[in-house]
């Protein structure tokens, strides 16, 4: 069935995520949050140095990556200091309207809410699992580690809360 055809309020438990229409008003609402969060982030240049390999900085062996101070990433250490003051637990979400709320929704949004937590219950595991598994073994920077660090301990209340 096309796209198009689709509509939240039409679907079945049967229909799959990948047919259920994304309204664009809504990816546009998204947007400028995903902006800011990428604002001054830039890939690092590629240079082509022959048959010299070239080494990321991040990755390149670091005998220094068990002590924190000095602090050498600033940039790095920010983000996580900003991860860290946004902390929230699980027992501080107040989910008593959530109830009343879930009730006065229509079967496809009912439907479309539970596709969505579904996904985002399973894709943290596996976010986790590459954090742990990929970056933190492999970045030897101390402040991408404690970054890194503290995503995992938030992907783990994520996966608590959905």
């Amino acid at each position: 069935m096309p796209l198009e055809e689709i509509h939240l309020n039409s679907a079945s438990i049967d229909t799959p995520v990948s047919d259920i229409a994304v309204d664009k008003e809504n990816i546009n609402k998204v947007r400028p949050f995903y902006d800011q969060c990428f604002r001054g982030l830039e890939a690092p240049e590629v240079t082509d140095k022959g048959d010299e390999e070239v080494v990321e900085p991040l990755l390149a062996n670091n005998p220094n990556r068990f002590v924190i101070f000095p602090i050498k990433y600033h940039d790095i250490w920010d983000f996580y200091k900003r991860a860290v003051a946004s902390f929230w637990t699980v027992e501080e979400v107040d989910l008593s309207k959530d109830y009343q709320h879930w009730e006065n929704l229509s079967d496809g949004e009912r439907f479309f809410i539970s596709r969505v937590l579904a996904f985002f219950a399973a894709s943290d595991g596996i976010v986790n699992e590459n954090l742990v598994e990929r970056f933190a073994q492999e970045v030897q920077v101390p402040e991408a580690r404690f970054f890194y660090g503290f995503q995992i301990m938030i992907e783990n209340i994520h996966s608590e809360m959905y």
